[in-house]
């Protein structure tokens, strides 16, 4: 890599194209079916005839063989999930010819004296929201049909032909392939903050960015470009772009879970899992009623990860809310319990981070878990996660925490004037260390932490977040300080896993790689 780079893959405005070859549009909503490419086959023809044909994650489906888009918003498509094929219910009933009318999280529609009813709760057909819209799977909607269906997670068909449960998915490719061309956003970046920068200590080429608002990013070294892992996924994921957290297993470099939500003060948002890397998503049972993926719309969004997986073992997930308190899950985020004992001063507090180091155990998981609310300090448990305490003398909002030769470093980030203890400390045996940089007589009101891999007393350390941040430097674990420099709005510090002396520095615009910074001029 080429000193002083500067990745722009994370700036810019999301667009829309269609590429759809040897097809001309007369409406949006309208097209010639490309039925010498799929339907030669008398039997596909018959299914064709009154079927409606849909595709995940497309726009666009075919009803009678004839295709429609199923809104002008291109993030309104079928997404797979536990259930199967899942598809906005309205519009397919439309196509059937049904009279529709929708209140709520209901629907009911109407066809030659045939009444069906869609909604969330348990009385009607089973339905659930996305984009404000019902959402059915393609079973449940054929079911309320009394039709058909075939489903085999990437090509739904609903229709009266009694051959449809008998397609093959060589047939259903054909069926369905003017489908796939779709509609996808144009690789110009995102928006927002980067936040964050996750690494794997079993496979150094593993390097993600957070954002606060334009969703998850993976280094691709061999191209030298950040590639964004939420575009493809399904709804519950790609409709969601404010990443507040992100976690690896580090037993498994395949493992990555995301806290997410809109970018919105009221959306909850959810937390969501991965198990290659990114390229398959899959929402978690956590509850819909707890803040825990809230993204830019809460301030704490740019310290540490709110959600972090137990070092010793993978099966044991921690997740901090905002306001709901410190939720655990024992088997791999698929189920998830408010942890008890944490006093009641933190209760409504946002949470800000967790943190977990591994270096001693408690049975069959970490001893000794921490984790951060702002405004009102830090909790830890000694014991595995059986009970937890108030942590005395921690900062006020505890911003980053990393381990390191024996004892835990901490900065708090907040304000002075107000009387919050900001700085840069260690935590050791039960005692603190203040070790925070002086420069012109005021304290550095520090962010993230980042230890040189190879020297453990080598420590960069980050200023405030949505300021030109000043990073300090020491050789000897924060006892003497130097000042490394300015490199604008920074929000993170991270080394990189191959590159030696290779150094990555998000910020607001982009991310700053410096091939040497040992060398590297100061800005």
């Amino acid at each position: 890599m080429k000193r002083g780079v500067l990745y722009k893959c994370l700036v810019g405005i999301l667009c829309l194209a269609m590429l759809i070859p040897g097809t001309v549009f007369g409406e949006f909503n309208e097209y010639e079916p490309f039925g010498d490419i799929g339907y030669k086959d008398e039997q596909l023809s018959s299914i064709a005839k009154g079927a409606v044909v849909l595709r995940a994650d497309n726009n666009l489906y075919y009803y009678d063989n004839v295709g429609a888009s199923f809104s002008t918003n291109a993030e309104i498509y079928p997404y797979l999930d536990t259930d199967g094929l899942c598809a906005p219910v309205e519009s397919i009933l439309k196509s059937f010819g049904y009279t529709t009318k929708v209140s709520g999280e209901n629907l009911r529609a109407i066809k030659d004296g045939r009444q069906v009813e869609f909604s969330t709760n348990e009385k009607a057909f089973k339905a659930h929201m996305c984009h404000g819209l019902l959402y059915a799977a393609v079973s449940e909607i054929a079911a309320a049909l009394g039709m058909e269906y075939y489903d085999n997670g990437t090509v739904g068909v609903i229709g009266k032909n009694a051959d449809i449960p008998k397609i093959t998915d060589e047939s259903a490719e054909k069926l369905s392939a003017g489908l796939a061309y779709k509609w996808d956003n144009v690789h110009l970046g995102a928006l927002g903050y980067i936040t964050t920068l996750v690494t794997h200590p079993k496979d150094s080429e593993l390097l993600y960015a957070v954002t606060d608002v334009g969703g998850l990013y993976k280094l691709d070294r061999a191209n030298n470009k950040f590639v964004q892992l939420l575009t493809s996924a399904p709804y519950q994921i790609s409709g969601v772009k404010a990443v507040r957290g992100a976690a690896i297993d580090p037993n498994d470099e395949g493992v990555i879970y995301i806290t997410a939500g809109r970018w919105s003060i009221n959306n909850k948002g959810g937390i969501f899992k991965s198990t290659d890397k990114g390229s398959v998503w899959r929402k978690l049972n956590f509850p819909n009623d707890v803040n825990v993926g809230q993204g830019n719309a809460v301030s704490s969004r740019m310290a540490a990860s709110n959600i972090f997986v137990d070092p010793v073992n993978g099966n044991i997930v921690y997740a901090n809310t905002v306001g709901s308190g410190l939720w655990r899950s024992e088997d791999a985020g698929e189920t998830w319990a408010k942890v008890s004992g944490i006093p009641d001063s933190f209760n409504g507090l946002d949470g800000t981070f967790v943190y977990i180091d591994g270096h001693e155990k408690a049975g069959d998981r970490a001893r000794y878990v921490f984790a951060g609310f702002s405004g009102g300090g830090l909790v830890m448990s000694s014991d595995g996660g059986k009970t937890f305490k108030t942590v005395p003398g921690a900062p006020t909002r505890p911003f980053d925490m990393v381990y390191s030769d024996g004892g835990y470093y901490v900065t708090g980030n907040g304000y002075e004037k107000d009387g919050e203890l900001v700085g840069f400390f260690r935590f050791e045996n039960g005692e603190w260390q203040d070790r925070t940089p002086i420069s012109n007589g005021q304290r550095h009101i520090a962010g993230f932490i980042a230890i040189d891999p190879k020297d453990k007393n080598h420590i960069l350390l980050g200023g405030a977040p949505f300021q030109a941040s000043r990073i300090f430097s020491t050789n000897d674990a924060g006892k003497t300080w130097s000042e490394y420099g300015s490199f604008g709005d920074v929000s993170e510090l991270t080394f990189d896993p191959i590159e030696e002396d290779g150094l990555w520095l998000p910020f607001g615009a982009g991310i700053k790689y410096i091939d040497n910074y040992k060398s590297e001029t100061k800005a």
